[in-house]
């Protein structure tokens, strides 16, 4: 059984799910060196059990939508029932599969630059805030169907001159 936090953490808290060790500890490193502080969790289950050992809800759960063990949709809706006020952000790299799904969050497409998953996640909190401030805790109507993709100009903001920053590219890999 994991120790409890017994003070929040001092930044904003992330927890991230993705079966891919690579990935988890790039976009770990990532956020991390961008001021949040993360969890992660190779799977739903992993990912439940440390939400049971938190004394303090994170501010955002981003999740794998294809994972080995279990899907990102199955912890999603786990998260639903039990902490219907945690904005999801979803991740994948077969989009064509999920394009059409209900989803309560948006999904981002892989590969895609840190930058691009800094500014969703800063979407997703404000948009939550403000559900807040207005009284409504159900946040997983907000996000229907919306997609951000590595390929879309208005999301890429990459100055000249200045390195891609991508994250790994998994689209490549058989699962």
């Amino acid at each position: 059984m994991p120790a409890l936090i017994a003070e929040p953490p001092s930044r904003p808290l992330i927890l991230l799910v993705d079966d891919d060790p690579v990935v988890r500890l790039t976009l770990a490193r990532a956020l991390t060196d961008r001021g949040y502080e993360v969890c992660s969790a190779a799977d739903g289950p992993a990912a439940m059990t440390i939400l049971e050992g938190l004394a303090t809800l994170p501010m955002i759960a981003i999740t794998d939508l294809h994972m080995a063990s279990g899907s990102g949709e199955e912890l999603a809706r786990t998260l639903a029932r039990r902490y219907p006020q945690l904005p999801v952000i979803f991740m994948t790299a077969y989009v064509a599969i999920y394009r059409a799904a209900y989803l309560p969050g948006p999904i981002l497409e892989k590969p895609f630059r840190a930058e691009q998953l800094c500014e969703l996640i800063a979407s997703v909190l404000t948009a939550a805030s403000e559900r807040r401030a207005h009284g409504n805790t159900d946040g997983h109507r907000l996000f229907r169907r919306r997609q951000v993709s590595a390929s879309d100009p208005a999301t890429v903001t990459t100055a000249p001159g200045e390195p891609a920053n991508w994250l790994p590219d998994v689209s490549r890999k058989q699962r």
